[in-house]
């Protein structure tokens, strides 16, 4: 079915086609992007409060904390949504460091990033903790998608596309 949708989509497709993304990015890419652009700072990968599952192809922790950087990474919603929570909850001067955490987490004055890799080479997967939509879909972009799958029939490209434009790639 053709509508006035499909020139748009055909036209980021070509889009990602002229830019070159790459297919996947590699750990070194990532390393560089969440260090420079998010001014992310690496932690010992085995300090990430994450599950059992999860830790089997940990490779990288990053937290991201720079005031200037969470700014930007969070959209109006999810500022007021933070605004909100702060508002209506005490906050437990007692807490334990992982307590701490948590609660700058969910003020949106902390994001963790833990990447993971099968091959150790590229970005298998990643956990996210935090809300931020755009850091969500720079993250899916980074674990790529196989050249093959690149196509407007495939939902998991229209869902790669949407990543690409949420993160400014597109």
């Amino acid at each position: 079915m053709k509508s006035f949708i499909t020139p748009f989509v055909e036209q980021m497709v070509e889009n990602y086609k002229k830019k070159n993304i790459p297919h996947q990015f590699s750990l070194n890419q990532v390393d560089g992007i969440l260090k420079e652009k998010y001014l992310a700072v690496e932690e010992n990968v085995s300090d990430a409060d994450i599950d059992q599952e999860s830790r089997i192809h940990a490779i990288k922790y990053y937290v991201i904390t720079d005031e200037n950087v969470l700014q930007r990474v969070f959209t109006a919603i999810e500022k007021i949504d933070f605004f909100e929570l702060m508002n209506s909850s005490d906050q437990d001067e007692k807490q334990t460091t992982v307590e701490k955490m948590w609660t700058d987490i969910q003020y949106g004055q902390r994001i963790n990033v833990i990447l993971e890799s099968m091959d150790h080479t590229y970005i298998s997967g990643f956990t996210l903790q935090g809300k931020s939509e755009k850091l969500f879909h720079e993250l899916n972009v980074f674990v790529g998608i196989d050249p093959g799958e690149c196509t407007v029939e495939n939902e998991c490209f229209l869902h790669y596309l949407r990543s690409l434009v949420v993160a400014g790639y597109l």
